[in-house]
């Protein structure tokens, strides 16, 4: 490893993470009832993360009070950092335009037979990260899609979407809000560039983007361990798959939570149990599901604007304190969703009233009854295509992640980049846990052979001597471990 970098990281060993003093500042104390978390405190190397991310996920969802498989790694060469919403009071404009024009053009290249969901912040941030680490075309091409003119916007955007997406709020001792984190790992076949601005690189990715970089190669078992680690014991994750020749790869994590105060959960769980369904439609058939229930007094409803591709009607509900949920619905019954992307992410509709004036120019609303069923997805979306197809840079060879490799390190050339995400909606309001990649493998040197090597049935072994003879210290057969 090199000098400078090893000198970070021992820095890290000696004072508390930047996750570690910015939890000191959060509103809880671990003696308040309901809380399951206090100051976190230093760990052992490599635990920064688990220091402050793992405390932000035991708060997030309010389950069991410790992960289940803790990821402490020695490779770790940058730790997350977390921000407040109450920093930001604006959009974020890169943010929005990235949406507009990407999951639009996302939705056309996908299969429209089953459900797709697409969770966006860990979208954005992962695509958003790797172009800021490759630099060059690749970052240029980026900069212009979302209309930022440099670096700097790019890093105050990226800030942003984690200050107001990656955060928690307390309601009547109800916690909502969202967990988002990235992750670089790296295949020590390349080589990390080593001069004064190095370490300030890393610091800015930490700040930024809320990045761990481990120095090691991806797998599909480490992310898993890795999605483990920041989530709590009981909440449901997407099982993580992964191509294999990757050997380095940008990941985001977005783990929300969303839910309905105690006294509106226990109304809905109750019509739940009194078994309440409606009727739902489906390619002919029809089905009874569990819904949720809401009335809305005079108010609007959301309809499209006549420059809409397809005619469609809608309705918005607050989950939680945090959130809200806008569904959707084409006036043809027979219409499907998948035409309405573009349209209600473009913001193509509008408040509609009734024709009924109450005053010059005001018009009353509607008395809306709203029933939306509950409902539950599991997806795993490639959108590799859909990247090649807006941003055309990220084929470049030898191009991703070319701002932190050393010149004389192999390069890496853009591979893969998947979405893998669950989701639920029901009682006691909606849940998702996602995680997005791009993944990348060298370009002038060949990826290593990989091959698991498990002693699962009788084998030989010899112990050396391991300073500078080598010299055999015991051999042996072992038929049963008998331990």
């Amino acid at each position: 490893m090199k000098p400078n970098l090893k000198n970070h990281l021992e820095a890290k060993m000696t004072s508390l993470t930047p996750v570690d003093r910015a939890f000191f500042d959060l509103p809880y104390e671990g003696g308040k009832k309901g809380m399951a978390f206090g100051r976190a405190g230093k760990l052992a190397f490599g635990g920064g993360l688990l220091a402050g991310a793992m405390v932000l996920a035991i708060s997030l969802l309010a389950l069991t009070p410790w992960p289940s498989a803790p990821f402490v790694e020695e490779s770790q060469l940058s730790f997350p950092t977390y921000r407040s919403r109450a920093e930001v009071d604006r959009g974020v404009p890169a943010y929005e335009t990235f949406v507009r024009r990407f999951v639009p053009a996302l939705f056309s290249n996908l299969g429209h037979e089953r459900s797709v969901s697409v969770s966006l912040p860990d979208l954005f941030v992962s695509v958003s990260l790797s172009a800021y680490l490759s630099g060059g075309v690749i970052e240029s091409e980026f900069l212009s899609y979302v209309g930022l003119s440099d670096e700097e916007e790019l890093l105050e955007a990226s800030s942003s979407v984690f200050r107001m997406l990656g955060n928690l709020e307390e309601k009547s001792d109800v916690l909502s809000g969202g967990l988002l984190l990235s992750s670089l790992f790296l295949d020590p076949v390349y080589e990390l560039r080593d001069d004064e601005e190095m370490d300030e690189l890393l610091q800015e990715v930490a700040d930024a983007f809320g990045t761990a970089l481990f120095y090691r190669s991806p797998s599909a078992s480490v992310l898993n361990e890795y999605l483990r680690s920041i989530a709590p014991r009981g909440a449901s994750l997407p099982k993580v798959q992964l191509d294999e020749t990757l050997d380095c790869l940008v990941a985001s994590t977005y783990i929300g939570n969303f839910f309905y105060l105690p006294e509106k959960a226990s109304s809905h769980k109750a019509a739940y149990d009194a078994g309440e369904r409606m009727t739902y439609h489906l390619a002919g058939s029809q089905k009874e599901v569990p819904y949720i229930e809401e009335t809305l007094r005079n108010d609007p409803y959301l309809g499209s604007l006549p420059g809409a591709a397809v005619p469609f009607e809608g309705i918005n509900i607050d989950v939680g304190s945090l959130a809200s949920l806008s569904c959707f619905k084409t006036i043809d019954e027979n219409g499907s969703p998948f035409a309405l992307i573009s349209d209600i992410l473009g913001g193509n509709y509008e408040e509609k009233y009734s024709d009924f004036p109450f005053m010059d120019n005001v018009f009353y609303g509607y008395y809306l009854t709203v029933k939306v069923p509950y409902f539950k997805d599991e997806t795993d979306v490639d959108f590799s295509s859909t990247l090649h197809q807006e941003m055309p840079s990220f084929r470049e060879e030898g191009a991703f992640l070319k701002k932190i490799l050393a010149a004389d390190s192999p390069k890496a050339t853009f591979a893969s980049s998947r979405q893998q995400l669950r989701l639920s909606y029901d009682y006691s309001g909606f849940s998702v846990a996602s995680l997005s990649y791009l993944g990348g493998a060298t370009a002038t040197a060949p990826s290593p052979v990989r091959k698991d090597l498990f002693f699962d049935r009788p084998f030989a072994y010899v112990l050396y001597e391991g300073d500078s003879y080598e010299l055999p210290i015991v051999v042996g057969c072992i038929v049963d471990p008998s331990y």
